[in-house]
Order: C-alpha cells, then structure tokens, then sequence
C-alpha cells in the first residue's frame, strides 16, 4: 500500500512566506527535478486540483478560518497558514504506477522540504505540526494482461449503491464510490495513464523507451483507491490530527 494524495495544512506562517507562495503560484512556476523516469515537472497551482489524476501541486494561503456559531459555519480572521494538496508518489517520481511510500510523516517532511525549497530556501513550520486534512492510499494489483482487468471489470456484478452510496461506472476500467468520510475507487491504471500521465511526461521528453515500460506495467495494472477525508480523521482522533500523531503505516486509518 502507498500514500498518494494528501492535503495538509501549515501552523501560521509569516508574510515572508505568504508573498513567497503568492509569487511562485502567480507566475505557474515550474520546478524540475531529477527522479526515476527522467527530468519530471512539478507545476504549482492556487487552484483545486481536478481529480486523484492531477498531477500538479495546489498551494493556497488562507487567513480566514471556519468556526461554528449558533449553528451556522462563519469565516473569521486569523494569521496566514498555507493549505497544500498534491500526489506526493507523482510529485516524487512523475507518476504513480508503481513504488510510493506508506509513512505519512516522512511523505509530508519531503513534501514540506520541497515546497521550501521551491519559495527560496525560506524556512517551514515543521512538518510534523501540519495537520493532515486527506490522505489517499492505494494499493496496486498486477493482474496477467491488459485484457485480464478489462474482464475483471465485466465480470462484476454490482448494483446501483454499495450500502446506501451511489456507484459511479466510467466505461468499462472503472468504478467510484463515495461518501462523506470516505471515497473508494477502482480503475484501470493502463487507461489512466495513458490518458493523463503518459501526455504529461511525453512533454518534457521522457526517453519513449521508458515511457513504454511505465505503459506496459500499468496496462496490467488493477487500481484500489481509498480516499480518506477531513470527517473520518477527526473523528479517530477526536481533533485535527498534526503529522506527528499519525502513524508511519496507513493501514489503521483506512478500516
């Protein structure tokens, strides 16, 4: 099982740091780096990501925070923190059909270090007292063939709802189904890959040798998906969960 996406978000941060992230958001920098399959690119967004398929990293300042009055939800001021949503396994090697990591803390210290190092070289709150808002774990099934998932897909036999949630078909590689504390999904890598990622890395020229290794793995590839969100966190731990308090495995998290 790896870690995929997360959302977290930072203690208050100076304005040093929020006219940082401004600057790097505003003018849709692009970091390179060097990882397994190449020179990959990291674009950093103000925007919300599209879909567990985006590979870009979405960065936001906030100085407003929600609180609950009289039964209704009301923005109130506060100091500056930043809201950070991305795949840390594409982030970290440009796509995700195989390897990742399953430790949260040490995924978010990367991922923390990175963004540091993107805004200049201008120090951080400690990862480990940002607060985990999502986490999305996967976990990756070789199957004999291309075909031997299409016929995995047809060969289930499944209603319109999964206790009380909706199933969401697309096509015949994949199902959703979702929920208020959970989303759970199952795909095609190969499909998927071939219709987000393989374009993305074409683009800044990945070697087509290993772009046909990646392609070739995914086409055997089953895809589970558990997203875990904001409401299902704090409710296991009772608040917020900071990095520190969560645990190097996901596995607990996600029954």
């Amino acid at each position: 099982m790896a870690i995929d996406t997360i959302k977290i978000q930072s203690p208050s941060v100076t304005i040093e740091v929020v006219e940082a992230v401004k600057s790097l958001s505003s003018s849709k920098n692009r970091i390179f780096m060097r990882a397994e399959c190449g020179e990959i690119e990291n674009v950093f967004t103000t925007s919300n990501l599209k879909g567990s398929y985006d590979a870009n990293i979405s960065i936001k300042t906030n100085h407003y925070k929600l609180s609950r009055k009289n039964g209704s939800s009301i923005k109130e001021p506060c100091e500056p923190y930043l809201t950070v949503e991305c795949s840390v396994h594409k982030a970290r090697i440009g796509h995700n059909v195989s390897g990742g990591s399953s430790d949260i803390i040490e995924c978010v210290e990367w991922l923390v270090k990175y963004i540091s190092t993107a805004i200049g070289s201008i120090e951080l709150p400690p990862a480990q007292k940002w607060t985990v808002r999502q986490i999305d774990t996967a976990e990756m099934f070789q199957l004999a063939s291309f075909d031997a998932v299409e016929c995995w897909f047809k060969g289930l036999r499944l209603g319109d709802y999964y206790r009380k949630r909706p199933i969401h078909r697309y096509g015949g590689h994949g199902i959703q189904i979702g929920g208020h504390t959970t989303c759970l999904k199952f795909y095609h890598k190969g499909v998927e890959f071939r219709k987000h990622d393989r374009k993305r890395l074409a683009k800044i020229k990945i070697p087509l040798t290993k772009l046909e290794q990646i392609q070739s793995l995914a086409d055997k590839t089953l895809r589970v998906e558990v997203s875990i969100k904001s409401q299902k966190l704090d409710y296991d731990f009772g608040h917020r969960p900071q990095v520190a308090e969560t645990s190097t495995s996901v596995h607990h998290l996600s029954t």
